[in-house]
Order: structure tokens, then sequence, then C-alpha cells
């Protein structure tokens, strides 16, 4: 049937006018390229379906599909799975773009509906449907859902840092690795700005080779080191271009290499090692043959002086006897007599001077002998004088005041004396290294025997520069030094560490910059088990209730750092027996003259770390204050330990 021509449709009259818009509405109907139906939902049935949705759902035409109610109950609005539309309906009454799965004859198809509700009385009574077959888009997306996976999961799985980036320089997409290793965004980042990520500002963009593909458009690569992250990165950049040739970003991929980094300079100090290793190796052999003709000489020197001497208490009278006869106007008397005076001292003299010789030469020899443990009753004094004989020149030299504070009846030990001297010398060259410009150097050596340690003690103190915090717990690591530059090998110290390991005993640094450094040494008695060390902190104060838990808890460490006592020498005598106490906590309320005692205590020990609490007087407080002394200002018990536990975390330990 044909569409009547709207000049015609005019003429006729209502009837036929009415029989024309049915037949239209009716083509309409059926040529219509969406699946329509009409929905009764009281009676619960279809009214009308066009041949279109016949299609979509698998048959021929309509009729059949109004037959086969089972294949029509697919979309019926009561269906369970369908249920939800008339919910939707109450409220919009009209829906577009619903989608929905069918399954039919175990095939899925994907459509979209626009559904209206006709209502009477609020209620629903009848739904309008149009429906299109979206499942060749909806496959498509999948499809393309299923490559950006696969292409997110190759893209996630490398291990180096991928970054896609704008020209400005904004996130457009990461892997997981750039998000690992910069470990700054807990959400998707994309559209930050990369130095955001980095958490780093713009303090590397001069070094950054994405900047530098953005100024040229050209690949870069270049090594990076972030400090703020603590890693180094391999860094490379793409610039990347549209369809029409336009710049559009950068490809920024990195690879840290921290630790290939540290490998790599490790093993460039291990090689630096060998070689010098090497050198010391020839070194040793040609002291050894330095040491042996020095040595040969030197006894022709040594053996002919005490010829010499005999033979001068010979000759000497007779010179004498000589000079009686008044025939020897032409030899100077005067001369002869001063000649004779002296001449006893003068052989004298060469005879101490050439066994000092003998003496270096033998300690020479001593000290490059190969290592092998020979362990032997050893008194501790003697060690520490036969070690400063090869280096006293340089102790000479480097300091403007020397102390050797030796105890008195020191218990003999079990040990090596060649690698006990080694230990001792390593340990003042370190001090004479620690050079400190604009002051007097001091270098002060104690030694005394520990009772309760049944150990013995061993200082080395200097007013050097001091150790930084963080180079501390790294000092005694091999290979590890801070003079690289000057030949250092990192050697000494833990070479140190390891004798004195050997001996049971324990070796231990106390510094603070621009103060100086402490050497502690511990060696048990007949190579027993050292007894218990107990903490480095000592409280003087007339209650200790208040550190009873705070403190103690703080320290991880016993109940013996809690003591109670009075008067500045009875500290003294304590301080001497408990040489491993570097921090002292006082209340100066208890103390007379607090001053006074902080002034004896840093004679005693110069690196003592000296908390003060509890200190009312102003005056006191100001003169503490202008000699660095750490003060406690807080009143109240609590704020007392929150301070006190703020100064401990800021020290040097």
């Amino acid at each position: 049937m044909d569409l009547v021509k709207l000049s015609n449709y005019r003429d006729l009259d209502k009837d036929s006018k009415a029989d024309i818009d049915q037949n239209n509405y009716k083509l309409i109907f059926e040529s219509a390229i969406m699946g329509i139906y009409h929905f009764d939902v009281i009676n619960n049935k279809f009214l009308v379906v066009n041949p279109e949705l016949a299609r979509i759902l698998g048959f021929e035409d309509a009729n059949e599909l109004m037959n086969e109610q089972n294949r029509l109950q697919l979309l019926n609005i009561l269906n369970p799975t369908r249920i939800k539309i008339l919910d939707l309906l109450d409220k919009a009454d009209e829906l577009y773009g619903y989608e929905s799965q069918l399954i039919i004859d175990s095939k899925r198809i994907w459509i979209s509906e626009n559904i209206r509700a006709i209502k009477s009385k609020n209620k629903i009574i009848q739904i309008i449907g149009s429906v299109k077959d979206i499942s060749e888009k909806k496959n498509l997306i999948e499809r393309l859902q299923v490559t950006k996976d696969d292409w997110q999961r190759t893209f996630d799985a490398i291990e180096e840092v991928i970054i896609i980036l704008d020209k400005e320089l904004k996130i457009r997409r990461l892997n997981k690795a750039a998000l690992k290793e910069y470990n700054t965004f807990t959400d998707n980042p994309e559209g930050v700005f990369c130095t955001n990520l980095y958490n780093i500002g713009e303090s590397h963009c001069n070094t950054c080779p994405a900047r530098a593909t953005i100024l040229d458009l050209q690949p870069h690569a270049r090594e990076v080191e972030y400090e703020s992250l603590g890693k180094t990165f391999l860094t490379s950049s793409l610039p990347i271009f549209d369809e029409n040739e336009a710049f559009v970003g950068v490809v920024f991929i990195a690879k840290n290499i921290t630790e290939e980094k540290k490998l790599r300079i490790e093993s460039e100090k291990r090689l630096q090692q060998v070689i010098f290793a090497d050198r010391l190796k020839s070194l040793g052999e040609l002291v050894a043959n330095v040491a042996h003709e020095i040595n040969n000489p030197n006894n022709y020197v040594l053996q002919n002086t005490s010829l010499l001497k005999k033979s001068w208490n010979v000759f000497q009278p007779i010179i004498g006897d000589y000079l009686k006869n008044p025939n020897h106007d032409a030899f100077d008397v005067k001369y002869y007599s001063d000649l004779s005076s002296e001449m006893v001292e003068l052989i004298d003299a060469i005879n101490v001077g050439s066994k000092r010789i003998n003496n270096v030469v033998q300690n020479l020899k001593g000290f490059i002998k190969p290592e092998v443990d020979s362990f032997s009753s050893l008194s501790v004094n003697e060690i520490i004088k036969s070690s400063l004989k090869i280096i006293q020149s340089k102790i000479n030299k480097s300091f403007d005041t020397f102390t050797l504070d030796l105890g008195r009846n020191i218990p003999s030990i079990i040990g090596d004396l060649q690698k006990l001297e080694q230990v001792i010398i390593n340990l003042v060259v370190n001090s004479i290294q620690a050079r400190k410009n604009g002051i007097k150097r001091v270098l002060k050596i104690t030694s005394r025997y520990v009772e309760r340690l049944n150990a013995i003690y061993i200082e080395i103190y200097d007013n050097g520069q001091g150790i930084a915090n963080d180079i501390i717990p790294k000092l005694f690591q091999p290979f590890f030094t801070t003079r690289g530059h000057e030949g250092g090998t990192g050697l000494g110290l833990s070479i140190s560490y390891e004798i004195i390991k050997k001996h049971n005993g324990i070796i231990d640094v106390h510094s603070i910059c621009s103060v100086g450094t402490k050497f502690k040494i511990y060696i048990p008695v007949e190579k027993s088990e050292l007894g218990f060390l107990s903490s480095r902190m000592l409280c003087i104060d007339n209650d200790d209730s208040i550190f009873k838990k705070d403190i103690i808890c703080f320290l991880g460490e016993s109940r013996q750092t809690m003591k109670r006592l009075s008067g500045t020498k009875k500290l003294c005598e304590y301080l001497k027996v408990h040489p491993e106490i570097d921090i002292l906590l006082l209340n100066a309320s208890i103390i007379n003259n607090i001053h006074k005692v902080v002034i004896e205590l840093q004679e005693i020990n110069p690196l003592f770390e000296l908390i003060i609490f509890k200190a009312k007087n102003s005056t006191q407080l100001k003169r503490l204050n202008n000699i660095g002394i750490k003060i406690v200002e807080a009143a109240d018990e609590k704020n007392i330990i929150n301070e006190i536990n703020k100064l401990l975390n800021s020290l040097s330990r």
C-alpha cells in the first residue's frame, strides 16, 4: 500500500482519513529498522510485535514470533531478569538506551531498548518498547577490552619504569613498575605533572632526558640520581608523533640501577684494593730489603762504637802525657781539652742513635711479617709502647699535645702481639688523619683494668673533626672509606675490628662532629668472655620514678642505667670503671653548682653528651647554653620525658 499524497489527503472525509492513517502507521510499524513491541502489563501478554523484532530474535516474521511465547517471554517485562525495568519506569516513565543480554538457543545477544510506560492513575498498564541489536558493538568493545587488557598486562609486566607523558610533561599512562619505584600515589596519577610523581619538585629537571626530548624532539639517555628517593636510574626518552607527524608527547623509560651501581662501585673499590694489596706486598718486600740494607751498616756502627770507646780510653792518657811536653806549639791544647771532655759523650750518643735505628728496623721487620696467629701472655702497656715507637715521629708532627695515661698493675692478656700492635697503629693513624684546622691538636691514649668486666680497657681520643652520625654504622665495614680520593683503602678499621673480635673483645667508637672521636677497646683477661656492658646512659637523680618506664622503654636497656650518686668525686670514680657511659642525664635541682660539675665532667671526657633537666636558675641556664650543653626547660614530668627523648633521638649514636 502506498502513502496517500498530502494534497489528496486533505480532500478526504474523516473516516477515509482514519483508514489511511491506520494503514500508514501499519506500514511504518512493519518497515521500522528497530524492533518494536507493545506489552499489556495487566494481562501479561504481548499485544503486537514487528518483523524487525522477530528478525532480532531469530524468526522469519512477527506471526511466528507471536506464536512462540517461550521465545517472546525473554522480553516479558515481568521476567525476573527484567523486573527492574518496572521500578525504573515507575520513577521516570521513559527509559533510553537500556542495555540487557538475551540468551537465545545458547547464543548470546545484546539489545538496547527505548521504553515508554502507559499509565492509568499512576499505575503502569502497558509498555511500548523499541529494540536495537547491539551485539556486534558489544563484541567489538569486548575484543577491544581484551586487547587493552592484554596490552596493559604486557605493559605492567615490563620491569623497567615506563611513563607516557604529554608535551606538557603531564602523565598520561604509567606501568606498575613506575608506581612501585616512585611509590607516591595511591590513586591513578594521570594528568599529574611528572615532578609530582617523583616527589622531587623541579630539582632534577635539568638532567631529565624527557625535558631534553621536548626541547629538541630527539631521543635522549642519561643516568640520573634522585637523592630524595635514594635511587639511581638509567633513563631514556623517545618523542611521540601523531599520524600528521605532530609532536604529542614523550615515552620515558627508567631502569633502577641503584644496586648495580653500588656493585659497580664496590667492584671498582675491590679492584683498587687488590691493586693496593699487591702494592703493599711489593712495599713489604721493599721495606724488608731496605731494613736489611740499613741494618747491616748500622750493625757496623753499633759494633765499632764500643771499640772506639775502648780505644779512646787507651789513647786518652797517652795523648795527655804527650801534651805535657813543651815542644807542641802547633797543637791547640784548649781544643784537645774540650774534645777530651766531650769525646765519651759523643761516642755514647752515636751508640744510642745506632740502637734507636736498630729498634726502628726491628719494629718494621716485625710489622711486615706474614699474618700467623701467635697468642701468648702480653702486657697491654708494652703493646702500646712498642706500637708508638713506629709512629712516634708522626705523632710529634701531628699533635700539639700527646698524653699517655697507662694504668698500673694491669693484668696480662692472651693475645697476638703483632696484630694488637697493628690495631693501635691503625687507630692512631686514623686520629692523625682526622685533621681540623685552627685548633691545637690533642691525642690521648689511656689504658686501665676494669675489674667488674675482668677486661683491659684501651681508649684513643683525639679532638679532630669527628665522624658524622650516618657514617658511624658503616665505619667497621670492609672497604668503607671517606678518604678514597686521598688513597684510603677502608681496610684499617675493618681489620682492627676482626683482630679485636678474635681476642673475644669489643671495639666501639663515640664521636661528635667538630668535637672529637674516641675509640674504645675492651679485651678480656685470659681470653675469657666479657662481662655485661651496661647502658651508655647514666641518670643522676634522687628519684628515678619518672624514668622507670619511659626512658627504659625508649632505650630498650636494663634498669642498671638508673643510679643515684652524690658528689662529683664519687661520680668520677664511677665513670672510671664504667668507660662505656657517654650520656649523662643530670637533675640540676639536686646539684649545688651545676656549672662547676659540668666543667669537671667535660675535663674528664670532652665527648660526654650532657642533658640537664630541672634547672631553675636562669643564670645557670644561660651559662650552660653558652658552652653548648643541652637543656630541658620543661617543668612537668611528662614534658621532661618527651623533651629528653627528642634529644636522645638527635644524639650521635
